[in-house]
């Protein structure tokens, strides 16, 4: 929950006047929750001017730091200004909470009238008694993947990467887009990573630069998204679907030998909700038989095999950066990776339609380019990704892991894996009903996914043999909340729902 501070409880707090002692105790209490703490963009010079002592001013910067500043543009407050300029300060400091915090909650020693909007406004001291009840500041309700809370942790750097876009003016193949490749490629350990306008597009890069197509037969798993299985079928190869690993929910491994007949070219392997599938085995396999393999880490871009990054393991690797992925822009998105360069200066002519240089097409392609905007907003978000977001994931799937493990199947990792729980998705033969009950509590869910891809109209033709693993999970698995912001007031809602349904 973010909070915005009116510059005048913060001065009180240095001159020790009026609401000091309860803004003290509630600074204090909010930073031990972990919640988000911000000042308006205005008021600092003020501060500065009214502060008598050296030492008064050396206390406030050092309150300062535990501070975001909203980054309300100054022809916004220049317009503020000249609508209000009796009320110049209190009016930007909702009307910027308003804009870019809009559920946040304001602190000021002089609360404004309330309005309709989600903001609420508070005197430090209401807060403070607010904050030790037992209903607290949050609400019931919360987002499956909270994107708002994410994108406030870094936006004066996507606003930063996003205006430099602008005034270079390259919106195409920029600078951004190389750099990005660059941090791609050394963060995976693999010599060229080349960025793309999605996972899909990424997945029908790798096998047009395999040369597959007709009359060719692509193994892979029926327990993914069917971009999985649709970019075989879009290239005009036949996807060859195996049943999966029941403790990992990945392509099992074991059973590739029996479904590889003379017209097998590849394996797609996805590293399903966050593990990288077992690619010593798939790799053997396929140099037994001459196989290239294609990782598809859509959900699996952070995680590691063998202490190995994921996208740096076998032929190829394609991921998404889709919104809702571990590392997401805010559009589509995705990236190959290889180690060979032949592979690698192949689909570099398949992302711009085939060309080799300037209209010379030596092979067909796609229009698979990928937005410098898209390019910046990832490179803005890269530090916090890497540094937080992982191991924050990790920590609450540990969390959910300690508190569900004796009521409910909990996701198995395999001791050689880390993962980047892109869900945590657990098991319950009482799924549907489980999801409604979790419902009626506000507690959002997803089920990835409720129909193997053998089952699937589109691939009915193939008349696949049963799969019985991928069949029975398709209807046990339910997806809850998992994303880097998650407060532990919202996972114990989530357990506690969970505990009540099997009580």
């Amino acid at each position: 929950m973010p909070f915005v501070f009116d510059i005048n409880v913060l001065i009180e707090v240095v001159l020790e006047k009026n609401h000091y002692s309860a803004t003290q105790t509630l600074l204090s209490q909010l930073q031990n929750k972990g919640e988000e703490l911000w000042l308006p963009p205005a008021g600092l010079a003020y501060a500065s001017s009214i502060l008598p002592t050296t030492q008064s001013h050396e206390k406030f910067s050092q309150l300062l730091q535990l501070f975001s500043t909203l980054p309300y543009s100054a022809k916004e407050q220049q317009a503020l200004y000249q609508q209000s300029p009796q009320n110049y300060y209190q009016q930007l400091l909702y009307q910027a909470t308003l804009n870019y915090l809009p559920h946040a909650i304001i602190i000021t020693a002089n609360p404004m009238t309330s309005t309709t909007d989600n903001i609420k406004i508070q005197t430090p001291t209401t807060a403070l008694k607010q904050l030790t009840s037992p209903t607290d500041f949050h609400p019931n309700q919360f987002d499956f993947i909270d994107l708002k809370t994410q994108q406030r942790q870094c936006l004066p750097e996507i606003e930063y990467q996003i205006h430099q876009v602008l005034k270079h003016g390259q919106y195409i193949l920029g600078k951004e887009m190389q750099q990005l490749e660059q941090q791609l490629a050394t963060f995976t350990q693999v010599e060229y990573a080349l960025t793309c306008a999605s996972g899909t597009d990424a997945l029908i890069m790798a096998l047009m630069a395999l040369d597959i197509g007709k009359g060719d037969e692509v193994i892979t798993t029926s327990f993914s998204f069917i971009a999985t299985a649709e970019v075989i079928a879009f290239v005009g190869a036949k996807p060859v679907f195996i049943d999966i690993d029941a403790n990992t929910y990945n392509l099992q491994a074991n059973a590739i030998e029996q479904a590889i007949t003379p017209n097998t070219k590849a394996i797609i392997a996805v590293s399903l909700y966050g593990q990288c599938a077992d690619f010593h085995v798939i790799n053997d396999m396929a140099k037994k038989h001459n196989l290239a393999v294609i990782e598809d880490a859509a959900q699996s871009f952070g995680a590691t095999y063998h202490q190995k990054p994921s996208c740096g393991l076998t032929t190829i690797a394609c991921t998404s950066f889709f919104p809702a992925k571990p590392f997401g822009c805010y559009g589509d998105g995705g990236a190959c990776f290889t180690n060979d360069e032949a592979l690698y200066k192949a689909m570099q002519a398949i992302r711009v339609h085939g060309q080799s240089q300037r209209y010379s097409h030596d092979r067909f392609g796609i229009n698979g380019r990928f937005d410098t905007l898209q390019a910046g907003i990832l490179l803005a978000k890269w530090t916090l990704f890497v540094q937080q977001e992982i191991p924050n994931r990790q920590r609450l799937a540990e969390y959910y892991n300690q508190a569900l493990q004796n009521t409910v199947t909990i996701p198995y990792i395999a001791p050689e894996n880390t993962s980047v729980y892109a869900q945590y998705t657990i098991q319950c033969p009482q799924r549907d009903s489980l999801q409604t009950h979790l419902q009626q509590q506000g507690i959002p869910t997803a089920v990835h996914y409720p129909i193997a891809l053998h089952q699937q109209p589109v691939f009915q033709h193939l008349n696949t043999a049963t799969l019985p693993i991928a069949e029975q999970l398709s209807q046990q698995v339910i997806s809850l909340p998992m994303h880097p912001y998650l407060t532990k007031k919202q996972q114990d809602n989530v357990i506690n729902a969970i505990l009540q349904f099997f009580a």
